[in-house]
Order: structure tokens, then C-alpha cells, then sequence
């Protein structure tokens, strides 16, 4: 926390957080989000961030597309808005928001 990164006026620490909800609520305050794999993230990240229009940023390949499972049941373009960024896929850029 001692770095000058660190020091820059829209960087913030949370507190200890003790439930599920209150990192919910928290999460969703954030403008950008990098995701992790699974739901939580994913609603946090849509119900914050991409709701203000900010970054949203996810782990691409979460999925494995020929598993007899996610094969024929999941389409990434329902599941990833066409605005949020794939961690691996090519994209023309992040504009300065």
C-alpha cells in the first residue's frame, strides 16, 4: 500500500468484509472489473460496472467448448456482453473512461 500506485486518488481499500453480500454491494460500486471464473463475479461485473458503462474484463477460455457438458447447451455470446473483453482475444483497444 506504500506504492505510489497505490497513493492515487480513485484507489481504495475495502475494510474487512465479512459476507457475501456486502462484497456484492461493494463490487457493484466498482467502475471496472476483472473477473474471476464463475457467477458471482459475473453478476457484480453486470450489475456494477457494466451498468455504468465501464470496463469489464474476463478470463476467456473459462470454458471448455467441446466438454459433453458446456457442448451444444452454452453460446459465450449470450453468456459475455459484446462490450466486456476477453483476457486472451484479440480487441482494437480500451479507451480512456
Amino acid at each position: 500500500r506504500n506504492q505510489s500506485f497505490f497513493q492515487k486518488e480513485r484507489i481504495f481499500f475495502a475494510p474487512d468484509i465479512d459476507t457475501a453480500a456486502e462484497d456484492m454491494s461493494l463490487l457493484t460500486l466498482c467502475d471496472h472489473v476483472i473477473l474471476s471464473v464463475g457467477t458471482f463475479g459475473w453478476w457484480a461485473a453486470f450489475l456494477g460496472a457494466h451498468s455504468r458503462h465501464g470496463h469489464v474484463i474476463y478470463y476467456s477460455n473459462e470454458f471448455v467448448m467441446d466438454h459433453p457438458i458446456v457442448k451444444g447447451n452454452l453460446i459465450k455470446q449470450d453468456y459475455y456482453p459484446k462490450e466486456w473483453i476477453g483476457l486472451g482475444e484479440p480487441f482494437s483497444g480500451i479507451s480512456n473512461r
